[in-house]
């Protein structure tokens, strides 16, 4: 079974768009607002996925889901978890390698 994680595709999205419409703007006010936009979505699919899987797992205990639409629903969860772990990991590291840059 192959999952397709939503947050990736969505961020994979934005980032076309936002390239797209990037490309006649000034750089630098349009690029801190395009991640600024990109970040936003990103952080509201992600919590729309988790609270999507929490329902899913209580309407699991009470019988009116199945137990493959439970494992999904986590399963997306926690793949989106773990490409937002990985991002937030990637910024930070980002963050450390300018801050160590010489003046």
């Amino acid at each position: 079974m192959t999952t397709i994680d939503p947050l990736a595709a969505r961020l994979a999205h934005l980032v076309k768009a936002q390239a797209g419409q990037a490309a006649g703007a000034s750089r630098a006010g349009n690029a801190a607002a395009s991640f600024e936009s990109l970040l936003s979505t990103a952080i509201k699919d992600t919590v729309g996925v988790h609270q999507a899987a929490e329902a899913t797992a209580m309407r699991g205990l009470t019988g009116q889901a199945s137990v493959r639409e439970v494992v999904e629903a986590v399963s997306a969860a926690e793949v989106t978890l773990q490409t937002a772990t990985a991002v937030r990991d990637r910024v930070i590291a980002a963050y450390q390698d300018i801050i160590r840059m010489p003046i």
